[in-house]
């Protein structure tokens, strides 16, 4: 269903399971049935590429897409069931620009 797919993008896409990297890509099959959904770190780079042409930009400057990324979502979230170090609270959270200003 569209929930659990939307589950393992958030829990893949925004939890630091490596250290100094906040967001990660998926570079898999399922990209092919959610819309290349996984290639995360390309859609923010360039948000206004459609996602049928987010494969392009990797393929462009593969120099700068040389960084953590998953294979399998499914390995994803047994590291985040298995792996005591990765909890709820393993994200970068950051304070509004309002709140930075008051």
């Amino acid at each position: 269903s569209s929930r659990v797919l939307w589950t393992l993008a958030v829990t893949q896409l925004h939890y630091v399971f490596t250290p100094g990297y906040e967001t990660y890509s998926y570079y898999g099959p399922l990209n092919y049935v959610t819309f290349n959904v996984g290639l995360h770190n390309e859609h923010h780079d360039f948000d206004r590429v459609p996602w049928s042409r987010l494969h392009a930009i990797k393929a462009m400057a593969p120099e700068f897409y040389d960084l953590p990324h998953y294979t399998s979502w499914v390995g994803v979230l047994w590291r985040y069931a298995t792996d005591p170090n990765i909890t709820p609270f393993s994200r970068v959270i950051r304070q509004s620009k309002k709140a930075k200003s008051m």
